[in-house]
């Protein structure tokens, strides 16, 4: 349509006498939701786009500041449609800085608002009475008596709280832990201490002021995909009952006068699990389950575990910039680099309390003999002029007739 390439795919068609109605669809619709197949890490959102073009057999044109995603796409999974999503879909929360990602014939665009490379003028172009609204933006909360620092752009991945490492204490009973495992316990002089091997628990010993202990060993079978509990070994003493208070530092190691207790765990299929017992080398019985037994814990539930036991946060870069007040704009974001998140920070500050500005109008052309008085139609590769201020596009609905060309136009802007 005049200088606007696209191809169309057509999905269904209807005619009455001379008028044709045709509804189709990219031409690429299709491929947009095949899965993709990206063997790639730590690349930058230009090389995606670059890779999703290739597959579609596009060419791509990037012009935005580039940024390195913090997901991990290789082999996700995704469509290539998802990807682009995920990819540009967080920009549109600073609206100033978004990434518009378009089809235009055989070109895959992704242009940054602020990076177009061309300015259009429509001042002087026929159209109907503008429709104007106005609103200011609040993108930071501002406290008038205090004057809050510290909020800023983050990574998605950089919240995630440190390990717990300290003691907690009540009752007289006390709880170490060291990168949020617990490593001993003392309740009341009974002490058990524990140890790890891949923040997998590998050794519980337990020894009482009345000198009876247990040693408890865990095996663990590693198959190519996970770990689980293999066996579960537990040795106990009896007290010797000889009247004295024992402290953790007289533990004697298991010398076969006690009890050993084995505990078997086997995966038998469709998430069933089979424990079978045996005490001093007789079996005691089996049963069923289902649930992984001694599976590691979901990165979620370890991260609930850490904030609850009080962690922190690992501590930001100091000279990166930060926002004067509470950002009431989600602080996350996919994206690594200090540098770059440092840019997030400001573009949020920026956006505060500047006046956002929306112009509608529709542009209407004559058109004589099939050519139409304007040859262009506006879209998202350029910015628009209208009466001296620089506007972006938000939406451009084009019809065109024998008699008329409309574009009915949706801009806006953010001034001070």
């Amino acid at each position: 349509m005049l200088d606007f390439s696209y191809e169309l795919q057509v999905e269904e068609t209807s005619q009455q006498k001379l008028l044709q109605t045709v509804k189709g669809m990219y031409s690429l619709d299709r491929l947009l939701y095949t899965p993709i197949n990206i063997d790639a890490s730590c690349e930058k959102a230009s090389f995606y786009a670059a890779q999703i073009a290739a597959a579609l057999g596009l060419s791509t044109q990037c012009l935005f500041d580039d940024f390195t995603p913090s997901q991990d796409y290789s082999l996700s999974g995704m469509t290539y449609q998802d990807l682009i999503s995920s990819l540009f879909g967080w920009t549109s929360r600073l609206p100033q800085r978004q990434i518009n990602v378009f089809l235009r014939g055989k070109m895959l665009y992704a242009v940054q608002r602020g990076r177009e490379q061309s300015v259009l003028d429509i001042t002087a172009w026929p159209h109907t009475r503008l429709t104007v609204d106005r609103k200011l933006v609040r993108s930071v909360w501002d406290n008038s008596t205090t004057d809050t620092l510290g909020d800023k752009a983050r990574n998605n991945k950089t919240l995630e709280p440190k390990p717990f490492t300290g003691t907690i204490s009540a009752a007289g009973c006390s709880m170490e832990y060291q990168d949020g495992l617990l490593v001993r316990e003392d309740k009341n002089g009974d002490v058990t201490t524990y140890a790890y091997v891949d923040e997998y628990l590998n050794e519980k010993r337990t020894h009482n002021q009345d000198g009876s202990t247990v040693l408890t060993q865990y095996e663990y079978a590693k198959t190519a995909n996970d770990v689980y509990l293999f066996a579960e070994r537990e040795r106990t003493t009896e007290s010797p009952n000889d009247g004295k208070t024992h402290d953790a530092y007289d533990w004697m190691d298991w010398d076969g006068t006690g009890t050993e207790r084995i505990t078997y765990h086997s995966p038998i299929g469709y998430g069933w699990y089979t424990t079978s017992v045996y005490v001093d080398g007789e079996f005691q019985g089996s049963s069923l389950s289902q649930g992984k037994p001694g599976g590691k814990a979901s990165t979620f539930t370890i991260d609930e575990s850490n904030r609850s036991l009080g962690s922190d946060y690992d501590p930001d870069d100091e000279d990166s910039p930060e926002i004067k007040g509470n950002s009431l704009i989600d602080t996350e974001f996919p994206v690594e680099g200090e540098d770059f998140l440092g840019e997030l920070t400001e573009a949020i500050n920026w956006l505060n309390r500047k006046r956002q500005e929306e112009v509608t109008l529709e542009v209407v052309s004559k058109v004589r003999n099939g050519v139409s008085e304007i040859q262009h139609i506006v879209d998202f590769t350029e910015r628009v002029r209208l009466n001296g201020q620089e506007y972006f596009l938000v939406a451009n609905q084009v019809e065109l007739t024998p008699r008329s060309l409309r574009q009915k136009l949706k801009l806006v802007r953010w001034y001070e």
